[in-house]
């Protein structure tokens, strides 16, 4: 049985499609909406005037709310994906290949330019071969 529909079934709705990736998605929603709570907490933190009777008090309750929502927060994100040793090192990998394709580039852009060639010379010199790396 595959997932796909059928070619004449309608389309979900977009909030239908949105919906059910938030619930595939709870821990990371979870999250998010922790750490909104403690924005907000921290937003309130500044409109308290503290000069008032019990102003104090309340940015007190207002700072420690938003320290608990931000901990729990990153708590509730620290659980959402484990790190892949392996999927590290071909990132890493990766990343290093590009910068020295990114600096064998600007040698060969340096080169076009700062020398006079004429319009051929700089097209073929353009291409960056993969070899090269």
């Amino acid at each position: 049985m595959s997932s796909l529909p059928e070619a004449g079934a309608p389309k979900p709705k977009w909030w239908a499609v949105a919906w059910r990736w938030c619930l595939g998605k709870r821990r990371q929603m979870l999250g998010l909406l922790l750490l909104l709570l403690a924005i907000g907490a921290t937003g309130l933190i500044a409109t308290v005037d503290i000069t008032k009777d019990g102003g104090s008090t309340v940015a007190l309750l207002l700072v420690v709310i938003a320290a608990l929502l931000q901990g729990a927060s990153a708590f509730t994100f620290s659980g959402v994906g484990k790190a892949d040793p392996t999927l590290a090192r071909s990132t890493v990998r990766r990343l290093f290949q590009l910068t020295q394709r990114a600096a064998a580039a600007r040698g060969v852009a340096v080169q076009a330019f700062d020398e006079k060639m004429g319009d051929d010379e700089r097209r073929q010199l353009v291409v960056v071969p993969r070899d090269v790396v």
